[in-house]
């Protein structure tokens, strides 16, 4: 298997003080994807910086630096409005957010 195809998993493991917080990151994972990408597809830049950037602070609070880091730079395109760059790492990041809920029971 690819290294960079299987699931993705938060760093903070099981940890049971943050296990809720990492369980509704990933939960909200598909529907927060699919309003970026009618942003994008709107050619929304001020929506879609928004909802990247929010959506990179809650995957750094998950666990999910990789996945945080993605969000952090469709945020900076989509500031600078560069609708290619953006829509690259938009799918990286959809890409990402796939892998993410198989690697978490129950979301995918």
């Amino acid at each position: 298997m690819n290294p960079n195809s299987g699931p993705i998993f938060s760093k903070l493991g099981n940890e049971p003080e943050v296990a809720a917080v990492v369980e509704g990151f990933v939960e909200s994972l598909a529907a927060r994807v699919d309003r970026m990408q009618d942003s994008e597809s709107l050619e929304d830049f001020e929506e879609l910086t928004r909802h990247s950037a929010e959506l990179s602070v809650d995957a750094v609070k998950s666990g999910f630096d990789v996945f945080a880091e993605c969000a952090g730079s469709i945020a900076e395109a989509a500031r600078e409005r560069d609708g290619e760059r953006t829509r690259k790492r938009l799918i990286e990041l959809t890409e990402m957010s796939w892998r993410i809920r198989l690697g978490h029971r129950g979301a995918a």
